[in-house]
């Protein structure tokens, strides 16, 4: 089954997709709510052929002076800082949601799909939207706010 593009569809009772043939920053600004209060970065990669010092832990162990370069994470940041480098986001396959609360530990993106991830993000985090750029062609939106995807087509 092809999946159409520009085109809603209700993947789960209450949650909706799209797919997108617009450009992800457009897309961002268009749905982007500021009274919301988190924006969660997944599988984020911080390329760099410097390094850099910051302090982090590894192994449960905090150090106030790591270099490190080529960082794959998840950040969290507020809505209000991450408009700050909203400009600068490329084309890097990547990966958000928007949540009204700090996603707890449980919750792997990674692992938990489908269904469940969406019962997990209304229910624990309050999400508005999940954002993935699959490619520099398409970007998929899921959310269970049919009128959000609505403004966009």
């Amino acid at each position: 089954m092809a999946i159409e593009i520009n085109k809603i569809k209700e993947i789960y009772e209450g949650t909706y997709f799209l797919r997108s043939d617009s450009l992800a920053k457009d897309i961002l600004h268009k749905i982007l709510d500021k009274s919301v209060k988190y924006v969660w970065g997944i599988n984020h990669k911080e390329y760099g052929v410097t390094w850099k010092s910051v302090p982090c832990q590894i192994y449960e162990q905090d150090f106030s002076n790591v270099f490190v370069r080529n960082v794959n994470m998840e950040f969290l940041m507020k809505t209000e800082d991450f408009c700050k480098i909203l400009p600068r986001l490329k084309h890097t396959n990547f990966h958000l949601i928007q949540t009204n609360r700090i996603p707890p530990y449980y919750l792997d993106i990674n692992r938990i799909k489908g269904k469940t991830l969406y019962e997990l993000l209304k229910k624990d985090t309050d999400y508005l939207f999940e954002l993935e750029e699959e490619s520099k062609d398409y970007v998929s939106i899921v959310t269970p706010h049919r009128k959000l995807l609505e403004s966009l087509c």
